[in-house]
């Protein structure tokens, strides 16, 4: 079949999550390939709500996550794997990257996401897959403390914290999946497509409040 002419993801054959990888197919993992395309829902919707060139260019990034985890999903290959976690980590960098480049112009601004997505890719197409997710979570943390330190007034909003919930829970099931916990590989139900709910939803709320804070 077709991806099996590409350099495979390093997981395979047995440590890709719970779903059952479907070798010789088109789409190795239905479930969360499908699943994948809530994030292009999300960035869709996103992008009606969006008033600034800065929005619209975040909720185009939630489009291309979408885009990212629905190929990763089908193929298993290494370079659309560290697309998918690059699309992840851009995702997180983008809020803080902004407040630091949206007073130069727009082409430095787009040429610093470039440049950031670039490195990113690189690192995660030679990382193990552990060290790309304890990576994304340390990563995660310290944007977490940029909020608290310089947007803290507005995070008692109740969509910031339904946001951080609905990532926090998503990411219980992620690893859950990861750990084969309640695992039935052949089948539409897996909590790893519940990840990638949560988490498009999760997007939208995080969204909704960033775009209402009026930073960018």
């Amino acid at each position: 079949m077709f991806w099996e002419d590409f350099v495979q993801a390093t997981c395979l054959p047995n440590n890709c999550g719970c779903e059952l990888i479907r070798f010789g197919e088109w789409i190795r993992q239905p479930a969360n390939f499908f699943s994948s395309l809530s994030y292009v829902f999300i960035g869709v919707r996103l992008l009606f709500i969006s008033k600034t060139f800065y929005q619209r260019f975040w909720s185009s990034l939630c489009i291309v996550l979408g885009i990212s985890s629905h190929l990763a999903h089908a193929s298993f290959v290494q370079v659309l794997m560290s697309m998918d976690f690059t699309s992840i980590i851009t995702l997180m960098i983008y809020p803080p990257l902004t407040i630091l480049t949206q007073k130069k112009s727009r082409g430095f601004h787009l040429a610093s996401v470039f440049l950031s997505s670039l490195i990113i890719f690189g690192l995660m197409f030679y990382l193990p897959k552990w060290i790309k997710i304890i990576s994304s979570l340390g990563l995660f943390a310290m944007i977490l403390i940029y909020h608290i330190r310089y947007m803290k007034n507005e995070l008692r909003h109740g969509t910031f914290l339904g946001s951080l919930g609905l990532l926090t829970l998503g990411f219980l099931f992620f690893m859950l999946d990861e750990a084969k916990i309640f695992c039935v590989p052949d089948t539409w139900y897996q909590l790893h497509s519940l990840w990638h709910i949560l988490t498009a939803l999760a997007l939208f709320m995080y969204g909704k409040w960033s775009f209402h804070s009026g930073r960018w």
